[in-house]
């Protein structure tokens, strides 16, 4: 999979993956550690869906997850799917 082309071209992006919602990897650009990738972002996804349910939260619609030395944000689609992207390994100021 190549990047989408809204992502194509930018340099601060180093990948990206969409996912079912169980994590199982329908296409990506770094297939050696999408599996894993997936399968951990579906399960916190999944975990902080049930803390808003019960909270009475709306859908979650977005996750954006922040570290010293990388990042990763995550999309939702309606059907419980999700898109993820890798910024480049660069300090998250």
């Amino acid at each position: 999979m190549n990047l989408p082309p809204l992502l194509d071209g930018l340099s601060e992006i180093s990948g990206a993956l969409t996912a079912d919602v169980r994590g199982r990897v329908k296409g990506a650009t770094h297939p050696e550690t999408a599996e894993r990738s997936a399968a951990a972002t579906a399960a916190a996804v999944g975990e902080l869906s049930s803390a808003g349910t019960a909270l009475g939260l709306a859908r979650l619609e977005m996750l954006l997850v922040k570290g010293a030395t990388r990042s990763v944000v995550a999309a939702l689609r309606a059907d419980g799917g999700f898109a993820m992207t890798k910024p480049t390994d660069h300090g998250t100021e």
